[in-house]
């Protein structure tokens, strides 16, 4: 009876892991003290050596393991970019703040003076690029986030005005009702930190 209940629990794990989906597009975002007067470019670059490398797709956002601890891909809902999620959660932020806000599209694959060129070609009055260096979820019985995150701010110039980073592997607990909001409120609190910085506010002003 033991073998069979647990085969019966691997077998559920398995089934559980298999096809998720996480949206960060909708996650609840909130940049306290942040206000911004002006245009501002938002972009969001996808850095992560397994994207650049093309063993994963831009849509990969993480990995959640079935019984035996075998990994299964979790992606975007859409199938898109998980850097264009992330772009439009803080887009939808930001533009909280009375900010008019330029969403922007940067590749994988750009050098940072092409980035910057893509930036500067909406000629906003303060140009916001995230670089995800590493970004994902890695759930079994707990859930870990690995991070590797910067943001520039620059003027319409292109001039850097300000920076920050995140960088860490933080363990979520265990995950027994929805994975799903666990990672996009992880996310949520990790680009509020990102933001929440005084020079990156008095930047955005």
């Amino acid at each position: 009876m033991r073998i069979v209940l647990l085969l019966s629990a691997v077998a559920t794990l398995g089934a559980c892991a298999f096809g998720q989906t996480y949206n960060y597009s909708n996650a609840p975002v909130t940049l306290q003290g942040l206000s911004a007067t002006g245009s501002i470019a938002v972009g969001v670059q996808d850095r992560r050596s397994y994207i650049l490398s093309g063993n994963k797709q831009e849509k990969f956002v993480g990995l959640m393991r079935g019984g035996f601890g075998n990994p299964f891909d979790v992606n975007t809902p859409s199938g898109g970019p998980l850097a264009i999620d992330i772009r439009d959660a803080l887009v939808a932020s930001l533009r909280t703040k009375n900010a008019t806000v330029v969403p922007v599209v940067i590749h994988p694959s750009e050098t940072p003076e092409r980035a910057k060129e893509t930036l500067l070609a909406t000629k906003a009055h303060r140009l916001v690029l995230v670089r995800m260096n590493e970004w994902k979820s890695d759930t079994y019985m707990n859930m870990a986030l690995l991070y590797d995150v910067s943001l520039e701010v620059m003027d319409d110039k292109g001039n850097v005005l300000a920076t920050n980073a995140l960088k860490g592997r933080d363990n979520l607990g265990t995950q027994l009702i929805s994975q799903e909001a666990t990672a996009t409120n992880a996310f949520a609190s990790k680009m509020s930190l990102l933001f929440e910085n005084d020079k990156i506010i008095a930047a955005l002003r």
